[in-house]
C-alpha cells in the first residue's frame, strides 16, 4: 500500500475447467503452464480449489511463487488441493461459481463440463473478459469465439 492509502491491485484471474474425475491427462501440462504464466505476471489465481484442472493450474502458479485462492463448494478446508495459498470454504455448493465470477477480473477456461459451463455463464453475464483454450476440448472448445446468447454481451 502506498502512503495515499490506495492499493495497487493485481488482476484476479479465475481458471475454470474439468475436475479430477473428468480431466484429460493431456490437459494437465496445459493447466500447469497457465498457472505458471499467471504467477509470472504477478497476478492472483482464483480456482474452485479442487482436483483436475484446478489442481494443475494451482501447482503451476504455486511453483512459481504465485498467490492461489481456492474457493471451495463445501465447508471442509482439507478438501482443497495442496497448492492453494488461501482456502475459502463456502458450503454453498456449485454456487461458488458465482463467487469466483464476481471476484474475477478475467477468466480462462480449460476443457470443462457442466459445472464449467455454468461458470462460463456467470462470467459472461458479468462481462468478465474470458478466453478458452479450445484444443483442450469440452466447454472450452464448444464456446471458443462465440457469444453465449443473443444479447451478444461479450465474445469469448
Amino acid at each position: 500500500m502506498n502512503c495515499g492509502g490506495k492499493m495497487q491491485s493485481k488482476l484476479q484471474i479465475a481458471v475454470f475447467g474439468s475436475d479430477g474425475d473428468h480431466c484429460k491427462r493431456e490437459n494437465y501440462e496445459i493447466a500447469w503452464k497457465v498457472g505458471q504464466e499467471i504467477a509470472k505476471s504477478r497476478n492472483i489465481l482464483l480456482t474452485g480449489g479442487g482436483d483436475g484442472i484446478m489442481k494443475y493450474v494451482s501447482q503451476g502458479a504455486s511453483e512459481y511463487g504465485g498467490l492461489v485462492v481456492g474457493i471451495l463448494p463445501g465447508s471442509d478446508k482439507s478438501d482443497s488441493n495442496i497448492y492453494s495459498t488461501i482456502v475459502i470454504p463456502t458450503e454453498i455448493g456449485f454456487a461458488r461459481g458465482q463467487v469466483l465470477a464476481n471476484a474475477a477480473d478475467a477468466a480462462i477456461i480449460i476443457e470443462g463440463g457442466f459445472g464449467t459451463r455454468n461458470e462460463a455463464g456467470e462470467v459472461y453475464w458479468r462481462l468478465v473478459p474470458t478466453i478458452t483454450i479450445p484444443s483442450t476440448g469440452g466447454v472450452a472448445e464448444e464456446i471458443a469465439g462465440k457469444y453465449l446468447d443473443k444479447r451478444r454481451l461479450l465474445k469469448v
